[in-house]
Parts: structure tokens; C-alpha cells; sequence
């Protein structure tokens, strides 16, 4: 399945109430393809949030961060399913069982109707902080771990910061959705993320989906990014193995 440029822009629906959201998913129609709903939106709002997403004609994905024990992970994913997510995400280290659990969860009558994500190593996570949790280890060496944990589990796709997508795409091919936070424009700044890059850098090295949020919130014409945004991510995926797949149906 080929998708057009814009609908692999994930735009992230944080750091603002019920209303703002709403405010951004009119403002965004026709210009991105998935909307994110994150731990503090779903926490203030719950399942109106992916349902407001998904009446807005996006795709949800519903950024969790699922980290439990298998039975509860798979509850939750089974929720998510319900309410009509495209996306759901679990952490990686929450083990091969838990993810199991979840990717078996996400089926419905025997269909699959949602991808389930692994996150791997929150971008966050610079190389000093990796090592304090994993002493003598490098942040590539732990993502290429879990991501071999997440494919043995039959985990739909990852999530990885732009520095390691091109590792894992050279590991396991076309197989699995890879989504990216983390990405920038040249003069946009880093925040609180340590392995970030650039949105073209990004799908050049094979990347699905681009969570991209604050180049976009905090423009002065978050259009003229956008189309910015859509320009680069055409330019990056004119290359053999544009057309990616896994998941559900999703390029």
C-alpha cells in the first residue's frame, strides 16, 4: 500500500487540553495523516480523545508506552483495539511474554486491526544516561536488542530515534513499521530529546512514520512547515524501498 508524503506525519497532541487538541485535528485535516494521543491526553481525556482523533477522519496512534505484565499488557492493547487505535506502542523491555500477549491482543476475529509498536529506547536517553541503566553499553547496541526481542514476539513495528534506523532497516529489511520521534528541521530547537535528527535523513534511511511536533506547534505558519515537512519526506522516499509495509496494511 503507497501512502502520500503527508499522511506519514505523526503530530503529537501533547501539552494541551481536550479543546486545543480538538483546535489542532480541524486545523490539521488534510495535511498529516496520524494524530498522536499521548499518556497526558489520554489520562485527561481517555477513549473521547482517540475517538475525536478518529471522527476527525486520522488515524490514532494511541502512545502508551505499555509496560506491564503480559496479561495486563494485553488488556490494555485489547482496549485499544477497541477503540479503533491504529497504533498502540509497549515497551520492549517489558519482555518477549508481554509483547506476545499484546501482539496476539491486537487481533480481532481474527483480522489484525491494530500495530503494535515496540519502543525501544526513549530518545531521551542520551549516551551517559544509557550507560548509568546499562553500564558499558551504547545506546545502538540496547536498541538493536530490543528491537530483536520485539521481532521474535511478532511485534508489528518499532520505535527508534533517527540514529538507528538505518541499523535496524538494514537488520530486518521491509518487515516491520519503523516510526520515529526525535525529528527536526535544521533551525528547529532539541528540547528535552538527546537523539534526535532530521526529517529527511530520517526517511532517507528508511523510516515510516516521523513523529514531528514542536517544528509545527511553534511556527509562525505551521502550513508553510508542514508543506516543508511533506517536500522532504518526498524527496527522502525517491529511492527502491520507498514503498514500505507492515502492520495493517500501512506503508
Amino acid at each position: 500500500m503507497v501512502i502520500r508524503p503527508y499522511e506519514r506525519i505523526v503530530f503529537p497532541l501533547d501539552n494541551m487540553s481536550f479543546t486545543e487538541a480538538m483546535s489542532w485535528a480541524k486545523r490539521l485535516r488534510g495535511r498529516v495523516g496520524v494524530l498522536k494521543v499521548g499518556l497526558e491526553l489520554f489520562t485527561r481525556s481517555g477513549p473521547e480523545a482517540v475517538r475525536m482523533v478518529r471522527d476527525f477522519g486520522f488515524e490514532c496512534f494511541l502512545d502508551l508506552k505499555i509496560h506491564d505484565i503480559p496479561r495486563t499488557a494485553a488488556l490494555a492493547v485489547e482496549a485499544a483495539v477497541r477503540m479503533g487505535a491504529g497504533f498502540v506502542d509497549i515497551h520492549a523491555s517489558s519482555g518477549v511474554a508481554a509483547m506476545q500477549a499484546a501482539s496476539l491482543a491486537c487481533l480481532s476475529d481474527g483480522d489484525l486491526k491494530t500495530s503494535l509498536l515496540a519502543v525501544t529506547l526513549l530518545t531521551s536517553l542520551g549516551t551517559g544516561a544509557v550507560d548509568r541503566i546499562w553500564p558499558g553499553s551504547r545506546p545502538e547496541q540496547i536498541v538493536l536488542g530490543l528491537a530483536e526481542m520485539a521481532n521474535d514476539a511478532g511485534c508489528h513495528g518499532l520505535i527508534c530515534s533517527p540514529q538507528e534506523v538505518a541499523r535496524l532497516r538494514a537488520r530486518f529489511g521491509y518487515a516491520l513499521i519503523i516510526m520515529t520521534p526525535g525529528l527536526r528541521l535544521p533551525d528547529s530547537p532539541q528540547d528535552d530529546q538527546k537523539r534526535i535528527g532530521f526529517v529527511s535523513d530520517a526517511f532517507a534511511s528508511g523510516a515510516n512514520y516521523g513523529v514531528i511536533g514542536t517544528p509545527i506547534r511553534e511556527a509562525s505558519s505551521p502550513d508553510a512547515v508542514l508543506d516543508q515537512i511533506a517536500e522532504d519526506i518526498a524527496f527522502a522516499l525517491d529511492e527502491p524501498g520507498s514503498v514500505l509495509c507492515g502492520g495493517v496494511a500501512r506503508a
